[in-house]
């Protein structure tokens, strides 16, 4: 590009059309890899009608010309840095890790297979082009393979159902997934709290990286359920949210706001499909169940998260009349099993000879722990405003339901 520079008017001897040109070339922009936004080499042609004698031409201070050069260098830096950005968002996702072996989508036979040993396949990753984002998700959850994803059930039921939150089914939860009745983002929350679990050779990378990838995945694809326009909403949907919020809370301080968001969601949505009442009688046993302790998993987290200030909780005691979880025998034995509420408990009306299981003892505990919060917290009244030596007080009625659990137990 040509830069014509104005000079002082030309002697009177001077001849009219005499012209004076000067070509500067930058060597700090030959570079190997240009960026592609900006020239390498930059012409000044400078044209006056001065004579050809020196002592007319005018004079270029050499500083500031190399200063000049300096900050171009500084704005090519810039606009390659820039340039590389968008080729990085603009790049399609790809799966976080080389898969072991392509998933059929079937049951398998595991016969002469290792889970996480590296099998040679001419199945590459998919790219993802001009897919939607519901296509796009679908199509990322092929991995891990069939068998991975098994592996990590597994862990799941061994180190994380009834630990102490209970949200699905065990033999119902394996049917839907062998059938291929499961929803993807319940699965990928699953996978998620198992990961942590797992070592390298299972996955292939980091555990704890690829239990973040899929929480993350798990998020987006039930957010499509959540905040579509048809409001495509489930139990299941609710039972997500409740583990992607159990795995935002358990990861680290960093996540804990994010918990705290997706725990308000689990409860809006259990309260608007009203699992906070009782389920209807025609269900299976088993159904019924999964209903109530999925509810009761809200609860019990919620009652953990909001032990801190400024947090006061979505759920009251009082404001719904769902039975407290049976024994876990009944619940896989498909047994109905009468058990009391959470009223009952604070109004010390449990009979002597109720066998309690152990997840409706953590409730009750949950509820004192709740209870407590409210009262040294966030300043709720318990009972009544005496003070805590008053008999009456909301202290002598958290102190009274702690002695008559002591009882329970």
């Amino acid at each position: 590009m040509d830069f014509y520079i104005p000079r002082t008017p030309p002697p009177p001897n001077s001849s009219p059309h005499s012209t004076v040109e000067v070509l500067y070339q930058f060597s700090p922009f030959a570079r190997s890899t240009p960026c592609p936004h900006v020239e390498t080499s930059f012409s000044y042609t400078s044209t006056c009608n001065h004579s050809s004698d020196p002592t007319h031409l005018s004079k270029v201070n050499r500083s500031d010309w190399e200063e000049m050069t300096q900050r171009l260098d500084n704005v090519e830096l810039r606009l390659a840095s820039i340039d590389n950005k968008l080729e990085r968002l603009l790049e399609p996702p790809r799966a976080p890790y080389t898969p072991v072996v392509a998933d059929t989508g079937i049951v398998e036979s595991l016969e002469g297979r290792q889970v996480g040993r590296q099998v040679t396949s001419n199945i590459e990753e998919p790219s993802y082009p001009m897919l939607s984002l519901q296509e796009r998700m679908k199509a990322q959850t092929s991995f891990p393979p069939f068998e991975v994803k098994l592996a990590l059930i597994d862990l799941y039921f061994t180190h994380c159902h009834n630990n102490p939150y209970s949200l699905v089914h065990e033999r119902q939860f394996r049917h839907n997934f062998h059938s291929g009745q499961l929803k993807n983002h319940l699965l990928l929350a699953v996978m998620a709290s198992a990961a942590r679990f797992a070592d390298i050779a299972m996955l292939g990378r980091n555990p704890l990286e690829m239990a973040v990838y899929f929480a993350d995945y798990a998020w987006q694809i039930a957010s499509l359920d959540c905040f579509s326009g048809s409001m495509d909403t489930d139990i299941i949907t609710v039972q997500t949210m409740a583990l992607l919020a159990l795995f935002d809370f358990t990861a680290g301080p960093e996540r804990h706001n994010s918990a705290w968001v997706k725990i308000g969601l689990a409860v809006r949505l259990a309260q608007d499909l009203h699992i906070m009442e009782e389920p209807d009688a025609t269900l299976p046993a088993s159904e019924k169940e999964e209903h109530r302790r999925t509810f009761w998993s809200i609860y019990l987290l919620e009652s953990l998260v909001l032990c801190g200030r400024y947090r006061p909780p979505a759920i009251l005691d009082g404001t719904f009349l769902l039975k407290l979880p049976c024994n876990e025998q009944a619940w896989h034995s498909n047994v109905e099993e009468r058990t009391p509420t959470l009223n009952d408990f604070c109004n010390h009306r449990i009979p002597e000879n109720q066998n309690l299981g152990p997840f409706a003892m953590v409730i009750m505990a949950a509820s004192l722990l709740s209870r407590c919060a409210q009262y040294a917290l966030q300043k709720q009244p318990i009972g009544s405003d005496e003070p805590p030596w008053h008999p009456k007080s909301g202290h002598a009625a958290i102190v009274s339901s702690m002695m008559f659990l002591e009882e329970q137990l």
